[in-house]
């Protein structure tokens, strides 16, 4: 997984996860604070797409600074960032077709 923050971390099933970029206004720079209504604007767009898609997501803002999103539209603060299982984004396809 990478460490540019902020990134999204989604769960395609069981220990197989994603990774996608954030795309974050003009005004702020990556890897500088987040101002907590941007954070909170980001979270709830999160979401949606949670619900749209059924797939758990963790919005990941910094070492230790996480926040879970879940299809039912509930949301968790969280200080563990995801870890574990195969990034199936990178994973190779038989006969070097290359990645997934």
């Amino acid at each position: 997984m990478t460490t540019v923050y902020p990134h999204i971390v989604i769960r395609w099933m069981s220990c197989a996860y994603g990774q996608r970029e954030v795309t974050l206004p003009p005004e702020i720079v990556a890897g500088q604070p987040i101002p907590s209504d941007v954070r909170t604007e980001l979270v709830a767009d999160l979401l949606v797409d949670c619900k749209a898609t059924g797939l758990r997501m963790c919005l990941v803002f910094g070492e230790g600074d996480a926040v879970y999103c879940n299809p039912d539209g509930t949301s968790t603060e969280s200080v563990s960032l995801p870890s574990g299982g195969v990034q199936i984004d990178e994973v190779a396809v038989v006969r070097g077709y290359g990645p997934c």
